[in-house]
């Protein structure tokens, strides 16, 4: 599969980002699922969710919440949720 990358982001209602990628892919992902998971627990802030921003390869928020990798217009899963490494998707 070829990678595409973000290039547009916007947060909705509910905890959901609409995400516009390289390859012309319009996606809705939705964080809800995570937010029990320490890692994402912050983005319950709806302030702090609402931070969301492209980093030139992924997205990014304000507090310390880095990259979540998006590849072919979905989230890379890992057990328990999104990948949460600093690599490049």
């Amino acid at each position: 599969m070829n990678s595409c990358y973000p290039i547009k982001v916007k947060p909705l209602d509910d905890y959901k980002l609409y995400i516009i990628f390289d390859n012309g892919e319009h996606r809705e992902f939705n964080v809800a699922p995570y937010l029990n998971d320490s890692f994402f627990a912050p983005l319950s802030n709806i302030n702090i969710f609402k931070t969301v921003r492209i980093n030139s390869i992924s997205i990014e928020w304000d507090g310390d919440i880095d990259r979540v990798g998006f590849r072919g217009g979905e989230a890379e899963e890992e057990e328990g949720g999104p990948r949460r490494e600093h690599l490049p998707v």
